[in-house]
């Protein structure tokens, strides 16, 4: 009983035992991943994020981030690493950027699963990534470089969390709309 009335009293409570939904609908940001390819065991992990990025995760943990414009690369040689190594593609030469660019024809082939950005990104700024992932037989995690968290299931299903606004959507396709769920409306539902 004191635990209903605190709950009343708190704006994000369930109501019939349902979630409270945001009142607005939000578009998922373009840095998200909107396609993969898992060839971890010989190439690495590579995916495109919806605004062009690819990205390649090694075995050795090292990330290689492709503009989308694909005129730079950024290297994070471990997890430890926080300032990118800057590599000019027309200009270097190593075996990692032949991977990252089959990637990227491959992950690229479907125009409709990303959308470049006319302005080109800057070299001195860290692009979005991703910084870890995880496969199962059901579904991919992913945690990005900003710590939100980007759940992929086998049926389409998408679940992204935001961690700065605890908010948690549920879509099929990254460019559909949707109303966040309010994170804290689900911990009042454990509660009661």
């Amino acid at each position: 009983e004191s635990k209903r009335k605190v709950l009343e009293k708190n704006e994000n409570v369930l109501k019939d035992n349902q979630p409270l939904y945001s009142t607005e609908e939000v578009t998922i940001p373009k840095h998200f991943v909107s396609r993969f390819c898992d060839e971890s065991k010989t190439l690495g992990f590579g995916y495109l994020l919806a605004d062009g990025t690819v990205g390649l995760i090694k075995k050795d943990h090292s990330r290689w981030i492709m503009d989308p414009h694909e005129t730079f690369i950024q290297c994070y040689r471990d997890y430890n690493c926080n300032v990118p190594e800057v590599i000019d593609l027309p200009t270097t030469k190593c075996p990692e950027i032949n991977v990252i660019m089959k990637f990227s024809r491959s992950l690229k082939k479907v125009s409709s699963m990303f959308t470049v950005p006319a302005t080109p990104y800057s070299k001195a700024t860290p692009l979005r990534h991703v910084k870890y992932f995880l496969r199962n037989s059901n579904a991919t995690l992913f945690r990005m470089d900003q710590k939100d968290v980007q759940v992929n299931f086998d049926d389409k299903i998408k679940v992204i969390y935001f961690t700065r606004t605890r908010k948690m959507l549920m879509v099929t396709n990254l460019k559909q709309k949707s109303r966040p769920i309010l994170v804290d409306s689900l911990k009042a539902s454990q509660a009661l």
